[in-house]
């Protein structure tokens, strides 16, 4: 009876720890391919960007189906984020569902973008500056 009773005060907890660990874990990853974007145009001195896909080969579709790091002229892609889980809702305010670094790290056009990644309870935000910086910060 004892067992019952503190399990059943032990699995809420459980399930939103779980939920923050996915959200946190996905802005991270998220923050990491915005890296990889901008430390990718440095090293090529060219434009590389970090945009959403729904095939991993292409810029297309919401957050949710994925994203991919890109270099639009030669369209090599040197990152693939496949589909995002359906419990997980990822939002941006970047136009066209794109970021762009240029060959020098700054994010084009200037002014700041950024995401929300949300599952139930759980939210955080991954913010890119016009220096092309990207901090991850949570919301609930």
């Amino acid at each position: 009876m004892v067992f019952a009773i503190l399990t059943s005060l032990a699995i809420p907890s459980f399930n939103s720890m779980r939920e923050r660990n996915q959200v946190l874990s996905l802005a991270n990853d998220m923050t990491a391919d915005l890296q990889a974007a901008r430390s990718q145009a440095v090293l090529i001195g060219q434009t590389v960007n970090l945009c959403a896909s729904n095939d991993g080969k292409v810029c297309s579709g919401s957050w949710n189906d994925g994203w991919i790091v890109i270099n639009p002229i030669s369209k090599e892609v040197h990152v693939v984020r496949g589909k995002i889980e359906s419990t997980i809702n990822v939002t941006g305010t970047a136009s066209g569902n794109v970021i762009a670094y240029n060959g020098t790290g700054r994010k084009v056009p200037s002014g700041t973008e950024s995401f929300t990644i949300k599952r139930g309870g759980s939210e955080y935000s991954v913010t890119v500056g016009l220096t092309g910086r990207s901090v991850v910060k949570k919301i609930n």
